[in-house]
């Protein structure tokens, strides 16, 4: 399994915009200072995923779905996180890192612990 550091996903998402991400799967509507659109992940008519730039989330109203660029990416493009990463830091510059054994074994009590919830 691949493992990224917190800081290399966190330069993918300071480089990249959620609303940008969307934009790849569906029309952005301005409305007021928050950008709408509708939800690429299930079909509807009318706008009801908000898109907030300053935090890098989406959460659609509709079918309940919410997350950041990877999940965005994980669902549309029916890829594993590994690849999403992949994807989003070759689209925003970013070198990924080989991590020492150390940090995997952290990453992997991390994850187990976000399980847990």
């Amino acid at each position: 399994m691949a493992s990224f550091s917190d800081e290399t996903l966190q330069k993918i998402r300071d480089r990249i915009l959620v609303s940008d991400v969307a934009a790849r799967y569906a029309k952005i509507e301005h409305r007021g200072n928050e950008l709408w659109c509708c939800c690429p992940l299930h079909g509807e008519k009318t706008a009801s995923m908000v898109l907030h730039d300053d935090t890098g989330f989406f959460h659609c109203f509709g079918c309940g779905r919410s997350g950041t660029i990877f999940n965005l990416v994980m669902e549309m493009e029916k890829v594993s996180f590994p690849e999403a990463v992949r994807e989003l830091a070759k689209q925003a510059g970013v070198e990924l890192e080989q991590l020492s054994p150390q940090e995997v074994e952290r990453n992997k009590q991390k994850e187990a612990m976000f399980g847990l919830y």
